[in-house]
Order: structure tokens, then sequence, then C-alpha cells
């Protein structure tokens, strides 16, 4: 009988652990954590906490492609993006102030789990102290100024992102593919720092270590004294530390005197990317605004750590693998990559080159380098693209995911490109494994829904569309550039219209 009184007592402590690790993961519970999992390619909706939250992602044991993506409602794209060929365990940042997400698409060999975090959870980086990490993590500032940085000894990607404590994004302070050891200036209202890293890597806060560190994020710090008890530990008496406006609002002209919340009452300019409303426009050449160069007009903004010469621009868009959107000084532009050309959004492996593609610019500052042509006659400009060093047309066309082409006059990297593809097409990397790069042969053109036309086009028409005029390359058109929609495609294509080769192009 005591035999059995015992198993009954293990019983029941069995199922109250179970029931309460349950309970640790419903959607319902304050604070607590909620887990996604599943095998192979999957999209799902989220149902997390409102506002900023840890993303713990695991996956890719396979080594295979593994690529994660937030979508936004209207099943566009948004800004939130992972895309490795190794396998994967660290943290990312996601926000509704700056990511909209609303669901998820995963695409995978194998087991995935992602975790939904408390942003209070975040490692915390205090005035004076250190934190070291590995890989992919977000960290928490309180207060913190100036940060010191080693990292990146591996000789790959490493970048740090700035969000406000609300979730905004403030800045990229660092983006480089060397090993990087320096200091470097966070706008104000910085309260997490989002880490993108192989390897380990080390945060040094160059705050000093007096002053008093924000108890909590609803902490609102007035831009001058008496200060607050939860700013000051209780003091009342002692100026919070610089930054000193936790809230999030505070707005810095374009120049001097600077207002108290943004310089702590010292009315010396703000630090570096300091326009805590992300107003802050960086012109392609100087003199530099005071907000991008803690104002000294006179010396260039580091805005995305290049020894290249060109002109800045910040991705907000990508259209496809070759393809992308950019604001320069506010204004809104397409950009068309020179010398390569990638599978279109409806062609085999057009989805994976425009993945690879977001992985290496999406939201990052880039700069565009001209060869001979301004733009194409759609307005495109055609450019090279780098994000700091990184030469980003002849990754993509290394890594697989794009070809060479010639288009005259823009021909600085032709023989470059051409010897990147012939090797990547010697490995097997990217899009060449599904033969998208080939030759199109011609397909029986018998079909019978092209639309009619009463006389064949005449002028500069590629004979390959032979019942519409659409001009051969350069440039490369995509079917969004054209008004064209089912039409009859023969012979090459050289635009590639017709993806999945059944004579017809850009079918609707």
């Amino acid at each position: 009988m005591r035999r059995y009184s015992i198993y009954l007592l293990a019983l029941i402590i069995l199922t109250f652990v179970i029931t309460l690790g349950k309970q640790s993961t419903s959607p319902a519970a304050a604070q607590t954590s909620l887990i996604y999992s599943g095998n192979g390619n999957r999209e799902f909706m989220v149902d997390r906490q409102k506002g900023p939250q840890l993303v713990r992602i695991i996956g890719n044991s396979a080594e295979e492609l593994f690529s994660v993506d937030g979508l936004e409602a209207d099943g566009s794209y948004g800004d939130f993006h992972l895309f490795t060929f190794y396998p994967y365990d660290g943290v990312m940042l996601i926000s509704d102030d700056y990511h909209h997400v609303t669901r998820f698409e995963i695409e995978a060999v194998g087991y995935w789990q992602l975790e939904f975090i408390p942003i209070e959870s975040a490692q915390r980086l205090n005035p004076g102290e250190s934190v070291s990490g590995r890989n992919d993590d977000v960290v928490a500032t309180y207060g913190s100024r100036e940060l010191t940085i080693s990292a990146n000894k591996a000789d790959r990607h490493f970048a740090i992102v700035a969000y406000a404590a609300n979730g905004r994004y403030l800045d990229l302070l660092v983006n480089v593919t060397y090993p990087y050891d320096g200091t470097v200036l966070l706008p104000a209202g910085t309260r997490y720092l989002e880490i993108s890293a192989t390897g380990g890597w080390t945060l040094t806060d160059g705050s000093p270590v007096s002053g008093p560190t924000p108890a909590d994020s609803g902490c609102v710090i007035p831009p001058s004294g008496p200060w607050p008890p939860c700013a000051t530990s209780g003091g009342g008496n002692a100026a919070p530390p610089p930054p000193a406006n936790n809230n999030n609002d505070c707005v810095i002209p374009e120049s001097g005197p600077w207002p108290p919340c943004a310089t702590n009452g010292s009315g010396i300019a703000p630090s570096a990317g300091g326009a805590n409303n992300n107003d802050c426009v960086i012109p392609e050449s100087g003199p530099w605004p005071p907000c991008a160069t803690n104002g000294e007009s006179a010396n260039a903004p580091a805005a995305a750590n290049s020894s290249i010469t060109g002109q800045s621009a910040r991705v907000t868009k990508i259209r496809d693998g070759d393809t992308i959107e950019v604001d320069i000084n506010g204004g809104a532009y397409a950009v068309r990559y020179i010398g390569i050309n990638s599978p279109e959004s409806n062609e085999t492996c057009g989805s994976q080159a425009t993945a690879a593609n977001r992985q290496l610019v999406a939201n990052q500052w880039v700069t565009l380098v001209k060869d001979k042509s301004e733009a194409d006659r759609y307005g495109r400009l055609l450019r090279y693209v780098y994000v700091g060093d990184r030469f980003i047309n002849a990754e993509l066309v290394e890594s697989g995911w794009a070809e060479s082409v010639h288009y005259e006059p823009d021909t600085k990297y032709n023989s470059l490109f051409d010897t990147l593809e012939s090797q990547a097409r010697s490995a097997n990397l990217g899009c060449h494994p599904t033969g998208v790069f080939a030759e199109p042969t011609p397909v029986p053109t018998s079909t019978p829904r092209p639309q009619p036309t009463a006389a064949p086009p005449q002028g500069n028409c590629h004979p390959s569309y032979p019942d519409v005029c659409i001009p051969p390359p350069p440039p490369d058109l995509d079917c969004r550039d054209i008004s064209h929609r089912n039409f009859r495609v023969i012979g090459s294509d050289p635009h590639r219209f017709d993806g999945d080769k059944d004579g017809i192009g850009c079918e609707t």
C-alpha cells in the first residue's frame, strides 16, 4: 500500500509540472514565452504580445537553405528576415512600431522553432560595465552614450542596430565584414542593441559609472530637474544619465542651440545619428548637417562604414533579386543592379534569389556607384551597390543567385561577373541546380490565350515577342515594368517573361 501511495504522489507531482509548463507558453499569460515549432516549410499567424519582443530562432541542423520572413497584413514581405545555410540558434528583436509583422513564412528542411520572449529577458549593459556573447543577440542598455566594441574575429558579417525603448528603429551603428575593434556613439534614446554576428563579441559601456539608471521603461524624464525618483534612484537631485529623454519624444533641430533633452542640459551638439525622431537627412555630399556629425559639419557621416565613393541611400524595399527601392534625401528611387540578372519572382528560384538579396541589403545604408548610364528608360537608377565594402552585385553572382549579363555601355565589371558566374555554376550554387539560367528552348505557340493584334509591331522590338513591341535589353525588364499581359513568347525570351515556359508572357 505504501508503494502505491508513493506512485500516486509522483503522478500528482508530474501532472502539476506538465500543467505548469503548458501555462508558461499560453498566449494569454502575461510576460511569458510563446513557442511555435514545426518541420519543413510553413506559413502561420502569430499571436504575440504587443510591443518589442525577443525572438529566439533555432533550426537548420541539416545545413540547407533556412529562411524566416515576417509578412505584413497585406501579405507583402516586412522588414523581419533571416536567411542562412548554416545551423542557426540566435536571438533577434521584433517590434510593432518597426516591423509590422502579422505572419511568418518559414522555408526549412527539418525541425525549426521560434520562441517569442519578453524583452525584459535581454542581456543588460549597465553604465561602465561589459557584456559578452556569441552570434545574434539583443542587449538592453540604460543611459549609454558611448559603446566600445570588439567582435568579428572570424571575418564574417557583423552589424549592430540601435532601437528605442518602444522598438522604433534609430540607426545602423556598425556594418562590416572584417574584425572590428572600435567605439561608436549611440543615438539619443537608444535602449536596445540588436547584434548580428558569427562568433563572439564584447560590448563595453563608455558612460561614467556614477549616475542613476532608469528603473523601468515607463520612466518619463523631463528636460530639466528636479528629476523624478525613478530616474535618480530616489535621490531626486542628480541629473539622469544622457540621453535625458526616456520617452523618445525628443526632437533634435538641424542646428544648435540643442534642446536639453538631447544634451542633458549641456547645449553641446548631440551624438552622431542623434536625430531621435529619425528625420536626420544625410545629403550626398557635404556640408553635413550637425545631426549626422555631432555638430562638426566638415566631417562626413559614416552612414555605411564604407571606403567606397558614391551616393548614400537607405534601402526601403526589396523588389526581387536584382532590384531594390531606396530613399535618397527623402526621395524614393528604384535601383536596378548593373551587370547581373536574377530569376523573376514568377520563375523557378525567384523567391530564393529575392530572399538572398533581402538578407544582404534590407534596411541597410548602401553606397550607389554609377558606371556610364544614369537610368534606364523606365526611370530605374542603374548602379553597383555596396553595403560597407561588400560588393552586392558580385556577391549575388558569386553565390549563384544571379547570372552575369552584358549591357552596353555599363561593362566595367563584366569580366569579374563572368568569372564568378562560372565558378558558381561549377560549384552548383544558388539557382544553378534548377537550370533557370540556361538558355530557354523554343516552345510551341499553339496555345490560344495570347491577346490578338491587328498587325505586327514596328520599331525596336525584340522578335521573341511578335505580337507586342518590347525592346531588347538593355535594360532587363520585369513584368511589372511593362503594361502588356498574356502575350505570345517565342525564341530566346531575353527578358524571361515566360517563367513557366508555356509560350505565354506575363500571365494574369
